[in-house]
């Protein structure tokens, strides 16, 4: 009986340890990722020019890692994508400028979202600043021939159109996106 007893709590403590395994390491990447992010804002501070521009947008990508219910991605993300526009624009970085495009895109569609969510309408405003974003990062991505940006551009152009529910144009855009996607 107690070979019995001690098998049983063996096959439990055996449960529990695999458990809580693969969340131990999920919680290191998110610390690591975490310092990586505090670094990148402490630095950034100190740059200029397209360093500046690039951490920003890094900034923004850790953000969207980490984020697990879309409301960190809008409440932190934002003022770093808008201050990689900013920047972008300052110091006339084409290729910035379309990246921070796409990621103030992702977190207007993320808050346009929540707020269809919360109120059962769009925002009007949201989506056409959206929509201008988007056709300057698909305008700049042709130009530069960055087939990542284009075919980013018309991926999220085809979410917005699809949370728009004009099913038929958000299939036209992601149908645009796979062969450029497949060029890189």
């Amino acid at each position: 009986m107690k070979v019995f007893i001690m098998r049983k709590y063996l096959i439990l403590i055996s449960l529990i340890a695999s458990v809580n395994a693969p969340s131990y390491s999920q919680n290191q990447m998110e610390i690591s990722l975490h310092n990586k992010m505090d670094s990148l804002k402490r630095i950034v501070q100190g740059k200029t020019g397209k360093e500046k521009v690039d951490d920003l947008n890094r900034i923004v990508d850790l953000y969207q890692i980490l984020d697990e219910d879309n409301q960190m991605q809008v409440d932190s993300a934002t003022p770093y994508a808008r201050m990689s526009i900013e920047e972008a624009k300052k110091v006339n970085y084409k290729r910035g400028l379309g990246y921070a495009n796409l990621k103030m895109a992702y977190c207007e569609y993320l808050r346009n979202g929540i707020y269809i969510q919360k109120n059962n309408k769009n925002g009007a405003d949201i989506i056409t600043s959206m929509k201008n974003m988007l056709k300057q990062a698909l305008q700049i991505g042709e130009e530069l021939g960055d087939n990542i940006m284009i075919g980013s551009a018309y991926n999220l152009s085809g979410w917005l159109e699809n949370q728009n529910g004009t099913t038929e144009q958000a299939v036209a855009f992601q149908k645009k996106q796979l062969p450029v996607l497949k060029e890189h």
